[in-house]
Order: structure tokens, then C-alpha cells, then sequence
């Protein structure tokens, strides 16, 4: 893009900046999902509206469970 930028034309500008946008736009959604617990200005680091579900297979052992318990209290913040 910077050594042809010259000889784009304003459709292959429009192409550039569009799939600049749609890359931006998947590489960034899990983030944006994520960022959306959060509110600007808040004092909370663990979210304000954020709530944590985990789900285990039936053949969990007791050390497994306890193993993603352990996580998921640390990613919701009690």
C-alpha cells in the first residue's frame, strides 16, 4: 500500500480501506465482546455487569472441577 499508493484509483482505495475494516472488525470481536462487562469511568476491575457460567462434563473428576471452579472465581472476581 505505501509503494503503490499513487497508483490506486479511489475503488481500490475504497477495496483497501474496507478490508482494513472487516479484518479490524473480526480480529478485535472477541475484545469487544469482552469490553462490553466494562464501563467507562467505573471503579471495578472485575466488570460491573459481568457473570461468570461454567459448564463441565459429566466424566469430570472432583480435581478437574475444582481445577475450573478455581478459574472461574478468579475471572469473576469472588
Amino acid at each position: 500500500m505505501l509503494s503503490g499508493n499513487e497508483d490506486f484509483t479511489e475503488s481500490l482505495w475504497d477495496i483497501i480501506i474496507t478490508s482494513i475494516h472487516q479484518s479490524l472488525d473480526i480480529t478485535t470481536y472477541s475484545l469487544r465482546q469482552l469490553m462490553l462487562l466494562f464501563h467507562a469511568n467505573s471503579e471495578s476491575f472485575y466488570g460491573d455487569i459481568g457473570q461468570v457460567k461454567v459448564a463441565t462434563r459429566k466424566d469430570c473428576t472432583v480435581s478437574e472441577f475444582v481445577r475450573v471452579w478455581h478459574l472461574a472465581q478468579q475471572v469473576g472476581g469472588t
